[in-house]
């Protein structure tokens, strides 16, 4: 029975996202009513038992369709449906939580556009018209490089532009690091020691933009701020780990945001040794802790986690996304 309602729902759902693109949160009651579609009658309470017994509903996705944001970006990669609330439930791939910090960002009167590609011609003419309006909401196409989220306020796009790199669920945590080595430069090799990607050089792009847009639009923007971003999924406890990589103990990246935290507050080895020199290495190189700070700097940066429902934590303060924290008061 469980066996075929988890078959039923995987095919459900995999062609919902081929034709309707993703959507944030599923319903229990959607869930039951494809499997019905498919042939397999189920209540949602005996539904939310087997999902749970199974360790909520992994599965891979098919490549081969473009149209869909989750095999464009993921290709023949596993996902998993977590519960995230009574009877709603989020996927946890890198796509999914794009999309749904994308309509996060809409909720809050911020134009968000995914995929900004990293081109001059790109760059360019984001600084010429302090605004990314223009940008595709969905790229038809990806380039090398792109920034996977650009956000802004519509009213005043200079003084809260937002560029967010995200990274979903992995089985290798050295593609975690990798995430902040789009956001800071790293060329240290000291640094990337343990990397399986460590001989790749970390270009720091999402820095380099935030330091062009910054001296582009000063001169008529007293208030002009920008604030580099690294999100990841953030799941209830009750999930179980999806990274054997880590020994079966963490909940996705939590020894991680553990020692991020005990990092800030009192400067104590634990949780991951290698992220933890990361972290020294980008204090010493970038003032990193004092662009944690809401304070009236230019230049921030962030730390979230991405839970669904439109809850979106600071790993820093351990509390809600503030969007006004760094936004600056000039007299």
């Amino acid at each position: 029975m469980s066996e075929n309602v988890l078959h039923a729902i995987k095919e459900a759902l995999y062609e919902d996202i081929v034709q309707n693109g993703l959507s944030e949160i599923y319903q229990i009651d959607e869930l039951c009513k494809w499997s019905s579609t498919n042939g397999v009658s189920i209540e949602p309470d005996e539904l939310v038992r087997i999902i749970r017994q199974n360790c909520d509903i992994t599965f891979h996705f098919r490549g081969g369709h473009s149209n869909t944001q989750v095999t464009r970006k993921n290709p023949n990669r596993e996902a998993t449906l977590r519960e995230i609330g009574e009877g709603q439930y989020s996927l946890d791939t890198e796509a999914a939580v794009q999309a749904g910090l994308q309509n996060w960002f809409h909720t809050h009167g911020f134009v968000a556009k995914c995929e900004a590609p990293d081109s001059e011609n790109t760059i360019r003419e984001i600084c010429k018209k302090c605004s990314i309006d223009h940008l595709p909401d969905v790229p038809t196409s990806r380039s090398t490089h792109c920034r996977d989220l650009m956000a802004h306020s519509v009213d005043s796009p200079a003084d809260t532009f937002h560029i967010i790199e995200i990274k979903g669920r992995t089985k290798v945590v050295s593609d975690f690091y990798d995430t902040f080595g789009q956001v800071f430069p790293i060329e240290d090799p000291a640094v990337t020691r343990g990397w399986t990607n460590n001989k790749v050089p970390k270009h720091g792009l999402c820095l380099k933009h935030a330091h062009r847009f910054l001296d582009t639009w000063r001169s008529n923007h007293p208030q002009v701020s920008v604030t580099l971003v690294v999100a990841v999924p953030d799941f209830p406890p009750h999930c179980h780990d999806v990274n054997q990589f880590f020994g079966g103990q963490s909940k996705y990246y939590s020894r991680q945001v553990e020692t991020f935290q005990n990092l800030l507050s009192n400067g104590e080895h634990t949780g991951d040794a290698t992220f933890e020199r990361l972290l020294h290495h980008l204090e010493e190189q970038f003032d990193f802790r004092s662009m944690l700070a809401p304070n009236d700097a230019d230049l921030h940066f962030r730390f979230w986690g991405y839970q669904g429902l439109h809850f979106v934590r600071d790993f820093a303060t351990n509390r809600p996304v503030d969007l006004s924290s760094t936004m600056r008061r000039v007299p």
